[in-house]
């Protein structure tokens, strides 16, 4: 395993990447083939939000979570989250948490299921995988937009272009959008057998390029790092 022959490109915004990396750590894989370089970086917009006025809160991700750290948050208010580590950063912020298995459909059908009485903040970023405030308005709920944060786009470094360059590398994608801005980037680099793996098969789809590709069974931090280390190990 130490003198695996290929790197591995982490590619999230820099605090979730080190999250990543020290997963892959944690199962062995050295420092040595790690290369972290975002192409997405997160910028909290500042809005002002009271969740004074508000039933409940959606949250779609854990920057979101973030982003309202500076807000008051009512004892017992519930916090509808995409997937566990979402949860545990709304957890950790002081809501009582319900959490989906990581997709933003199965958020929306918990959401509905729920029924709660009353205005529900979707706090989001500007870019988003699915309208969710359309699908649950139609549905009779009422449902306050606000952007606290935006995802801005970034250019892989020079190490992870000259990786690509030089032979097979694995590519951990957790989002539509990183997919296409990473396939974006690297639409020139000749395909040495690289590998994107994608934390789900709507990620996977995403990419624009013909790599050989693999889906985590488990939309998680950990089980994208299991068969990351799985690949990277064969």
């Amino acid at each position: 395993m130490e003198n695996a022959p290929f790197p591995i490109i982490v590619n999230r915004p820099r605090p979730a990447s080190e999250r990543l990396a020290e997963s892959l750590r944690r199962k062995g894989v050295s420092d040595v083939d790690l290369i972290i370089s975002p192409v997405i970086a997160i910028i909290e917009t500042g809005a002002e939000i009271d969740l004074g006025d508000c039933q409940a809160v959606i949250f779609t991700s854990r920057h979101a979570v973030g982003a309202l750290s500076s807000s008051r948050i009512p004892t017992g208010m519930t916090a509808y989250c995409v997937g566990a580590q979402t949860g545990n950063a709304a957890r950790d912020a002081g809501f009582t948490t319900l959490v989906a298995d990581g997709s933003a459909e199965a958020l929306c059908r918990m959401v509905l299921d729920h029924r709660p009485q009353g205005p529900v903040l979707f706090a989001r970023g500007r870019q988003v995988a699915m309208n969710m405030k359309a699908a649950l308005s139609k549905c009779g709920l009422e449902v306050v937009e606000r952007v606290v944060y935006v995802q801005e786009e970034r250019k892989l470094n020079a190490k992870a272009l000259a990786a690509l360059r030089s032979g097979r590398c694995i590519i951990p994608l957790f989002s539509a959008r990183t997919a296409r801005i990473f396939g974006e980037q690297v639409a020139g680099v000749p395909n040495l057998d690289h590998t994107i793996v994608g934390i789900s098969s709507n990620v996977v789809q995403s990419f624009p390029l013909d790599w050989g590709s693999a889906v985590a069974h488990e939309r998680s931090v950990e089980g994208m790092s299991e068969i990351v280390v799985r690949i990277w190990k064969a």
